[in-house]
């Protein structure tokens, strides 16, 4: 929905036919899994001069949207008169955005404030042009225009925090380009100046100002609002309050639920599952009894073994068992090639994880011990499984290892990792 509507089913991209079967699918898209009437779908497609036919071809419209739909799981149920699109929210670009910026909005309360800005990041990173663009119906676009408007909030939103972490200097470049897009926005061309003032630019920041109020004047006749007037009056001034302040401590992570909810990307990464894998129960057992019962810490279990016993298939097998019921927050995977002779850096497979986790690529700090703090935030209140596979050394695996006491992780090597701490060794 966050660009042209689009609709991925297992064997690929669905083609949904322009007109009436697109405005009826947005239409349901933006109540997902709310009840829509049969009036408000013939409103937006014909507004005010409808056919007499009008409610037969919302249904036939309907009919063929159950067909093309069915592949992906969603399914279009009939309440007379009445529609409901039932469909995982997750599967649903709008809804994944709704949840990051809640999930965003709990972190910054607990002051976890690096954490927020790079979920809010992710969130706005969804777009791939104007919401449900080539939709058209002008009763949907208002609707449409409401999610980019809120898109550029949550932008806006991410920016506070970021220059909350004296972040001015890299910013300036990416809000003079968001100035320019949008230049009647006070709120960015107040970020600007005062990311320019906060780089020792002070002239810069006073001729932001002044452009701005000459655009407001001449485009809508009136003068800056409060926030613009007194940030120039406090540049002028040299007023201390806006050096940047010391970044909140973050709080400690709230303790998670039994069976926290899935939140915003869910990864699934496990390879495939051995279809015939037979014995190795006395190694699956502790395997499962090291993660599930670790007395409030990361469960952490370590294959060891020569090349070729099954380490690699066991860990598979194991996490296969596992995931479905004790970890719904997704699994993590990832091949550590320490046998090729060529071991992937910690600092990579951080910048993989976190991709996978939904953070944008401009948005992962280059800094490892960055990567590391941030995948750990993340996996803070999640329950995730982490599946670490051909690790060559101690150091190469404990900067992979979340915090979170919901999640669990299994690593095979063929050296004895002997260093890991808590960790239960087969």
């Amino acid at each position: 929905m966050l660009g042209p509507l689009q609709v991925e089913g297992p064997s690929g991209p669905i083609r949904i036919p322009p007109g009436r079967q697109r405005i009826v699918l947005a239409a349901l898209l933006l109540e997902v899994n709310r009840q829509v009437s049969t009036d408000y779908l013939v409103d937006a497609i014909w507004e005010h001069d409808p056919p007499e036919t009008a409610r037969t071809q919302v249904q036939i419209c309907v009919s063929r949207l159950r067909r093309l739909l069915a592949p992906t799981g969603a399914a279009i149920e009939t309440r007379t008169p009445n529609y409901l699109l039932r469909v995982n929210p997750l599967t649903v670009d709008a809804q994944v955005y709704s949840q990051r910026v809640d999930e965003a909005r709990d972190l910054s309360n607990h002051g976890r404030i690096s954490e927020a800005a790079a979920l809010l990041r992710s969130a706005a990173g969804l777009w791939n042009g104007p919401a449900l663009d080539g939709v058209p119906s002008r009763v949907l676009r208002a609707k449409a225009a409401r999610l980019d408007e809120d898109r550029l909030t949550t932008i806006e939103t991410y920016l506070d925090l970021e220059l909350q972490l004296g972040r001015h200097s890299q910013l300036i470049g990416e809000i003079t380009e968001l100035v320019e897009q949008h230049p009647l926005r006070e709120r960015l061309r107040s970020q600007l100046m005062l990311a320019l003032y906060r780089s020792g630019r002070q002239a810069e920041a006073l001729e932001v100002y002044r452009t701005g109020r000459e655009l407001l004047i001449k485009e809508l006749g009136l003068e800056p609002g409060d926030e613009l007037r007194s940030l120039e009056a406090a540049i002028l001034a040299g007023d201390p309050a806006l050096r940047p302040a010391d970044p909140p401590a973050p709080a400690a992570p709230p303790e998670p639920p039994p069976s926290s909810p899935t939140r915003g990307v869910t990864p699934y990464q496990l390879p495939t599952d051995t279809a015939d894998f037979v014995g190795r129960t006395e190694a699956l057992e502790t395997i499962r009894t090291t993660l599930l019962n670790s007395d409030g810490a990361v469960g952490v279990a370590v294959l060891l073994g020569r090349p070729g016993v099954g380490k690699s298939a066991t860990a598979v097998h194991a996490a296969h068992q596992l995931a479905a019921d004790h970890y719904p927050d997704g699994q993590l995977y990832c091949d550590l090639r320490a046998s090729r002779g060529a071991p992937l850096p910690p600092s990579d497979i951080l910048g993989r994880f976190l991709r996978a986790l939904g953070v944008p690529g401009q948005a992962i700090p280059d800094d490892p011990d960055e990567r590391a703090a941030m995948y750990r935030g993340l996996l803070a209140t999640r329950r995730v499984l982490v599946v670490l596979d051909d690790a060559v050394s101690e150091s190469q695996v404990l900067p992979l290892i979340p915090g979170g006491r919901g999640c669990g992780v299994i690593i095979t090597s063929r050296s004895r990792l002997t260093g890991i701490p808590g960790a239960t060794l087969v």
